[in-house]
């Protein structure tokens, strides 16, 4: 049987590989806690997205399976009347006050329902843009503009959505419209509108 003064004596004259026996159990977690940062560093997880990131990728991936499905443009604004296409008949048309325009246009209504609230949304052609109520005062503009494009969507009016920040869609109105105001103005008033700007 082996004794206890022998393997003290034994231990006694192998210090070394003892030392480095001990010195390996730290070793291992130290490691790992110093590969784990650099890996993190290096390799950053992607950040969890938000409830209204995630409504907004989908309003947007549904726009563009809209916009570049089977539908063709005049099939994707065949509520859009011919009358928003001029615009001195525009014009002349908008300004009775009881026109079949605008009703039309105001019984158009979306109530959605998004992630910072209820949104009630509908097109103003005096404007020539979407109004809307809602939950909440502070909405993003990024989920007012995938509310607008489910409105687009569900009223088949696509020439109506003027944002191309997120799509590389080019309205026909704003060209109707923003290029006849470009024309009217001369060359003073156009100047201090683009300085203004």
């Amino acid at each position: 049987m082996i004794q206890f003064s022998q393997i003290f004596s034994y231990l006694k004259k192998q210090q070394t590989p003892l030392f480095v026996f001990s010195f390996a159990s730290f070793a291992y977690p130290l490691s790992r806690f110093i590969f784990t940062r650099v890996h993190t560093y290096l390799f950053p997880p992607d950040k969890p997205k938000t409830n209204i990131e995630r409504y907004v990728e989908k309003q947007l991936d549904s726009f563009k399976r809209f916009s570049e499905g089977h539908l063709t443009r005049v099939d994707r604004n065949n509520a859009i009347s011919h009358k928003f296409y001029d615009k001195k008949l525009l014009s002349g048309v908008l300004q009775d006050a009881n026109n079949e325009i605008e009703s039309a246009w105001k019984s158009r209504i979306l109530f959605e329902h998004t992630p910072r609230g209820n949104i009630v949304m509908y097109y103003d052609p005096y404007k020539l843009g979407f109004a809307y109520y809602s939950d909440n005062a502070g909405i993003p503009y990024t989920l007012l503009n995938a509310v607008a494009m489910k409105y687009v969507k569900t009223f088949r009016c696509q020439d109506f959505f003027f944002d191309s920040y997120d799509i590389d869609h080019v309205s026909m109105l704003i060209k109707i419209h923003s290029e006849e105001d470009k024309k009217e103005l001369s060359g003073e008033k156009k100047k201090e509108s683009d300085d203004f700007k």
